[in-house]
């Protein structure tokens, strides 16, 4: 039997586990009329083809890294939370700022703007809610 079946077979079962709850959320995008269809997929295609790009590479990483220092990684997260922690601490709202001044200056977005920000938004949801993805993949790659 060719080594490469088993793999393919693996794959495919963890594919379809990690990404039942994303047919879920495709069916709520897809039910919110104010999204268009066409950035949905764009979207979806773009989170789906970072997801295996950063595994393939965590994959590769994990076998350049000593075994004992995969443990420290688990820091960054909590180091890149706490970052963010003081930095939302740090920033004081402008209370001198004109809310109508804001409004003005944001302006409206244009046909192609708004396909562009409903895809990476559709995107980035679709990339959080894959997280699961990441502990699935690499390990067996």
């Amino acid at each position: 039997m060719d080594p490469i079946l088993p793999q393919v077979g693996l794959a495919l079962i963890i594919f379809v586990s990690t990404n039942f709850d994303d047919i879920i959320l495709l069916a709520a995008f897809f039910s919110n009329k104010a999204l268009h269809p066409k950035s949905i997929v764009a979207g979806q295609f773009f989170a789906i083809g970072s997801l295996t790009l950063i595994s393939a590479g965590a994959a590769f990483l994990a076998l350049s890294i000593p075994s004992s220092w995969i443990a420290v990684l688990g820091l960054l997260p909590i180091a890149l939370g706490l970052y963010k922690l003081y930095e939302l601490y740090e920033s004081k709202p402008n209370p001198y700022k004109d809310p109508h001044e804001i409004e003005m200056s944001q302006g409206i977005a244009s046909k192609r703007n708004r396909y562009i920000s409903q895809s990476l938004s559709v995107a980035t949801v679709t990339f959080i809610n894959a997280g699961d993805n990441f502990a699935m993949y690499i390990p067996p790659f």
